[in-house]
């Protein structure tokens, strides 16, 4: 059984092969970071390393659980950008978290203190101006603190509005835009159009819970603006000998892809997700929801956010 001092130890050996990593980058590149969260200490945990990535959704590090939010950033160091430093510890109820600053001033303070180890840079982000306002382009990722519920801290770090209100009205306290994260180049429409017309055969081995998973992903000319002001598409599911099925499909600006949910009713089964291009061929990955609608018993519905488990990497082939 994987114990949480397993747990505290491989993620603090992975952040040590992270630092080395990126001290190797000639220029940088945007990659992604990505949220979860360990239903068992109560933690919500970002991490843009792909080892880390890799080790939590394979469960080599068990426990953990994609909330479902990812956001860009940059993976080296370049012109008006600042290193954002990790932090971890466990002395606090033995809980292990970690703790990401943009701010030169409290990353040399936490250098001082006995309970945090200082892992490096995490990765490189804009700041906000005076205000809080992030420049065009970028969006704010607001982070909150958990007030040390469970005898331990604990930091959110999140784009969502509505996110950032469930946190607060569930004790959390706001403590500001920690730092700013690029969106995807281009106009979200215009991406979603690019994609209007085409026909895309999935990885033959997609698992879904389907008996009969679907094969193809046809996109039809229909955009229009979804609630959250991102632009949607419907798209039609092909099952193999069978149909299509129609549902939505959504572009995403601030990861940078478009996904669309494949399996029962576009409700269960698999999220498959178009990351930045559109072709000819497009890496997507494909991730088991967990806990639909939003919420997870297991969370008493403090963070109700769509979980999925792992990440399986696959290739779709424009026709």
């Amino acid at each position: 059984m994987l114990t949480k001092r397993m747990l505290t130890v491989a993620l603090f050996a992975a952040s040590t092969v992270l630092t080395g990593a990126f001290s190797q980058q000639a220029s940088a590149d945007v990659v992604r970071a990505v949220e979860y969260y360990h239903s068992g200490i109560d933690h919500l945990f970002v991490t843009a390393n792909p080892l880390e990535i890799d080790a939590l959704d394979s469960g080599t590090v068990g426990g953990w659980l994609r909330t479902g939010q990812r956001f860009r950033v940059d993976d080296a160091a370049s012109p008006g950008l600042v290193p954002v430093c990790r932090f971890y510890t466990s002395a606090y109820a033995g809980k292990a978290t970690h703790f990401f600053t943009a701010s030169s001033s409290e990353c040399e303070q936490l250098k001082t203190s006995s309970d945090w180890v200082y892992e490096g840079v995490a990765f490189y982000a804009r700041l906000p101006d005076a205000s809080g306002t992030c420049g065009a382009g970028n969006v704010a990722v607001q982070r909150l603190f958990n007030g040390g519920q469970g005898g331990a801290p604990n930091h959110a770090y999140t784009v969502h509005d509505a996110t950032q209100k469930l946190l607060t009205q569930s004790g959390w306290v706001p403590e500001g835009v920690a730092f700013c994260a690029p969106l995807a180049a281009g106009d979200p429409i215009a991406n979603t159009q690019a994609l209007a017309g085409s026909e895309w055969n999935l990885p033959r081995d997609l698992p879904t819970d389907d008996v009969n998973p679907p094969s193809r992903i046809r996109f039809q000319t229909n955009v229009w603006l979804g609630e959250s002001g991102n632009p949607q598409a419907y798209v039609q599911l092909q099952a193999r000998g069978d149909g299509f099925a129609s549902g939505a499909g959504t572009w995403d600006p601030v990861a940078g892809s478009y996904s669309v949910m494949v399996g029962n009713g576009f409700s269960l089964g698999k999220e498959v997700t178009f990351d930045d291009a559109v072709g000819p061929n497009v890496p997507v990955c494909t991730m088991r929801k967990v806990a639909a609608n939003g919420w997870n018993p297991s969370i008493a519905q403090r963070y109700p956010v769509e979980l999925f488990t792992g990440c399986e990497p696959g290739l779709a082939h424009r026709l």
